[in-house]
């Protein structure tokens, strides 16, 4: 209920996305150091199918997603335990270790396109097996405190940023598409 009434939208271009991904049997995962609950509802909400790895299988059309999930106690509906060890910025290393199951079915595949909004977006990479190549598209958010381009620069192979944007706009997807 919160997440179909709230205000938060995705960035655009998000849905064009990964429809192409599904279309093209492209298998995405969603690395977060955010609420799984939250982001599948969102996900849902946009017509994106999506489930929570581990066990999610990850195969064309559905996108897995490894974040801190909330698990809650079936009668009263009460919070009992979150994700163990939770991910973190300092954690996405061990993602590739988390879900290796997910990698499993995609062994074949050397490739890898990531988009990330933070410094830590990437790490993930560290730990995913066979990987030769990677495109890492980040999103430069000027307004976030902190945030210097440079080091998005450093980061990532391409940078799309909103310096030049209205405060109240946002980067979308397109040029990655």
């Amino acid at each position: 209920e919160m997440v179909r009434t709230s205000k938060l939208r995705c960035r655009e271009g998000f849905k064009e996305l990964f429809s192409m991904l599904e279309a093209n049997s492209i298998p995405a995962l969603i690395v977060s150091a955010g609420i799984t609950n939250l982001i599948l509802a969102v996900l849902e909400r946009e017509g994106v199918p999506a489930a929570a790895l581990p066990g999610a299988g990850g195969g064309a059309g559905r996108v897995g997603v490894v974040a801190n999930e909330f698990f809650f106690d079936e009668s009263s509906g009460l919070l009992t335990s979150f994700t163990e060890p939770p991910i973190h910025r300092d954690s996405k290393r061990t993602v590739g270790e988390r879900v290796a199951e997910h990698f499993q079915p995609i062994a074949h595949r050397h490739n890898v396109l990531i988009l990330g909004d933070s410094l830590h977006d990437c790490d993930p990479l560290d730990s995913v097996p066979g990987l030769r190549q990677s495109l890492r598209v980040g999103f430069f958010n000027g307004a976030r405190p902190g945030n210097k381009i440079q080091s998005h620069e450093e980061v990532y192979d391409v940078v799309l940023s909103n310096m030049s944007l209205d405060s109240c706009d946002d980067v979308n997807l397109e040029p990655v598409l």
